[in-house]
């Protein structure tokens, strides 16, 4: 899994002793790093998904894009990854652009929900996805969407 996760600095040209330098420290932030030598097809789903998040922040990237990363996920299982996301967000600065089916999921991870049909909602920051803070904002944008459909 380390040689998975070092690929993009490989293609990137990055010396190979620095590349593992950062391989091992993103793989110890997403809480697999003692997971280096494990091939991938051993973990766990949730495991793999935090892989495909580690290699896209080995490079350390100020944008990072997740297209319903945890989409093959139920709503309750969702909840951890989710909220190992938002620590990582926290602690690493970046801006995420997350595309999820699941108003409440982008309730509770966003600052700003952007709904397909051009519906913009503001959000407070910092809420637990099962408090009252979120269930406003998810009754809102499922109205908000409803109301904006052709």
């Amino acid at each position: 899994m380390h040689k998975n996760v070092r690929l993009p600095l490989d293609l990137a040209g990055v010396p190979r002793g620095e590349a593992d330098t950062q391989v091992r420290e993103i793989l110890a932030l997403v809480g697999l790093g003692q997971f280096g030598h494990v091939l991938p097809r051993e973990l766990s789903g949730g495991m793999q998904m935090r892989v495909s998040i580690a290699r896209g922040l080995v490079t350390r990237p100020r944008v990072l894009l997740m297209d319903e990363p945890f989409g093959a996920l139920d709503e309750i299982t969702r909840n951890k990854p989710d909220s190992d996301l938002l620590d990582l967000w926290q602690e690493q600065k970046l801006t995420v652009v997350f595309v999820t089916h699941s108003i409440q999921e982008a309730v509770f991870l966003s600052q700003r929900v952007i709904i397909r049909f051009e519906s913009v909602s503001r959000l407070p920051i910092m809420r637990s996805c099962c408090s009252a803070a979120c269930s406003q904002p998810v009754r809102r944008a499922k109205h908000e969407t409803a109301c904006s459909k052709p």
